[in-house]
């Protein structure tokens, strides 16, 4: 006879940070932020709008809404909620009891906390599934967003400890954890395409300025792409970043989704859209000084990075993926931008291209395909695919490149010099 003995380490308690909204007062607040002089205090220092904005809103809501830290169990089921935790911990209190001392009022005790456990389970799994669907339909993101936590881990930040296996030894420590994927995302590039990055602005030791940005686009000029989307772009009239509008911003604040995560700012959607009609020309002013000096605000690139479990070994670094977090405000920024170029490069795209637009879809990509594949078989040709896979391609995207790009589709060099400020120093 053989015995196997394993042993799983259990996951230790996760130690969640939220803020406490229960003397949470929409009307004080709101109060208190129209007292706070940020006219005064940005005109004052108008290049570093951003971070006095971030600091006096950051310093408010940790008054009305303070920061708080509970701890949760490693592997926390989604539809778990006080009273259930409450009855599995009586459970095991009574379980523990009886098998110390093995009476019979032990026993009876018991078995009245794990039926009680299990019936408030259950009411409880039900109460959570009845929530989700009582609106009366289902779409196919809710649907998946709903059974993938009971499924599998993958692609969330829940799940199994990480460790990983380096140079033979397995990594169980987490700051060596946080160094090592630090040290493998910054250099993702460089490692996928086994040659060192090369940055005109880095060769140059210079700022992000118009300088720059003109050396850039001289040596590009003759690039295959380039010379391509010069030929098909005919408009000569040149695209400059508009200023923000107050109704524009508000719009866009009013929008936010109040389910995302906060970044570095700790500063959570939810307060920032009930704050629209307060905030919003201020955050107007701060986009218009940003894009006015050609620069995006420093603390508006920072942001908190996750490794994320895609697929197969879990012990291998690679097998993880990147995914970052920004601050509120700099989620409002970026929006406001994407919305202020997308119709300008609509126009010049290829109307084959359909990532990332509205009212285009893979399915638009697929049915050309296969009714052109379907028309040349029809005239007795052949047809053949040559299917590729980028390793990491949006991480391996020259950003010397993709400014001599924009400049190609006919963007300013004002425009230019802000796009090349944002794409610099992120951290």
């Amino acid at each position: 006879m053989t015995i196997l003995r394993s042993k799983f380490q259990k996951l230790p308690h996760k130690e969640v940070q939220y803020r406490d909204y229960k003397k949470f007062n929409k009307t004080r607040f709101l109060n208190d932020l129209e007292k706070i002089p940020l006219d005064y205090l940005i005109s004052s220092n108008p290049e570093n709008g951003y971070d006095i904005l971030t600091n006096e809103f950051r310093r408010l809501i940790d008054i009305h809404a303070p920061l708080k830290i509970k701890k949760v169990r490693g592997n926390q089921a989604i539809f778990m909620n006080k009273e259930y935790s409450k009855a599995i911990m009586s459970r095991s209190r009574f379980r523990n009891k009886y098998n110390k001392w093995k009476s019979r009022e032990n026993y009876l005790n018991y078995q009245k906390a794990k039926y009680s456990c299990k019936n408030i389970g259950i009411k409880t799994k039900q109460n959570y599934f009845k929530k989700i669907t009582q609106n009366g339909f289902m779409t196919n993101k809710l649907f998946w967003n709903t059974i993938k936590p009971l499924m599998t881990n993958k692609g969330s930040f829940n799940g199994n400890k990480i460790i990983l296996e380096e140079n033979g030894n397995m990594i169980y420590d987490e700051k060596t954890l946080v160094e090592i994927f630090n040290e493998y995302y910054i250099n993702i590039a460089e490692n996928t395409t086994n040659a060192p990055l090369v940055s005109i602005g880095n060769q140059l030791n210079s700022e992000c300025d118009s300088e720059t940005v003109d050396h850039i686009i001289e040596c590009f000029k003759h690039h295959n792409s380039i010379v391509k989307i010069k030929h098909q772009n005919t408009e000569n009239t040149p695209f400059s970043l508009p200023l923000a509008d107050k109704s524009g911003i508000n719009k866009i604040i009013k929008s936010l989704d109040i389910t995302k995560a906060t970044g570095p700012d700790e500063i959570p959607p939810k307060i920032v859209k009930l704050s629209a009609d307060v905030i919003a020309e201020h955050l107007t002013n701060i986009t218009n000084i940003d894009i006015e000096n050609k620069s995006f605000s420093e603390n508006a690139k920072v942001a908190h990075v996750s490794a994320i479990y895609k697929k197969s070994n879990r012990t291998n670094k690679s097998n993880y993926r990147p995914v970052s977090v920004l601050n509120t405000f700099s989620k409002i920024n970026e929006r406001y931008i994407q919305e202020a170029i997308t119709p300008f490069l609509d126009k010049r795209f290829s109307t084959f291209l359909s990532a990332y637009r509205k009212k285009y879809s893979t399915n638009h990509v697929l049915i050309r395909m296969v009714e052109n594949w379907k028309l040349n078989l029809d005239n007795k040709k052949y047809v053949g695919a040559v299917l590729m896979d980028l390793s990491k391609a949006f991480d391996c995207i020259p950003h010397d490149l993709l400014i001599a790009k924009m400049h190609a589709y006919g963007f300013s060099l004002k425009s230019l010099v802000f796009f090349y400020s944002y794409l610099k120093r992120r951290k």
